[in-house]
């Protein structure tokens, strides 16, 4: 999956209009609370068929996170 791509699917997922990039931090979104940390969740776990541990998904903070976490199970952007 090329970058582009994995960043339009977390603004798809969260639902924004605002542009998404790997230094995109979670305080900078409104829709990234809670409840878009689930569908972050959600997505990973439909799209990249990974598993977060709950000391994962709580460290989830930024899109680069995120892209550690996918690159930590061998899944890498193009």
């Amino acid at each position: 999956m090329t970058v582009d791509d994995f960043l339009r699917i977390i603004s798809d997922t969260l639902n924004v209009k605002n542009i998404i990039t790997m230094d995109t931090n979670r305080a900078d979104v409104n829709e990234w609370d809670s409840m878009g940390q689930v569908l972050i969740l959600s997505m990973l776990e439909d799209t990249f068929k990974v598993t977060l541990q709950m000391e994962e998904l709580v460290a989830l903070k930024s899109v680069r996170d995120i892209a550690n976490i996918l690159r930590a199970r061998n899944i890498f952007l193009e």
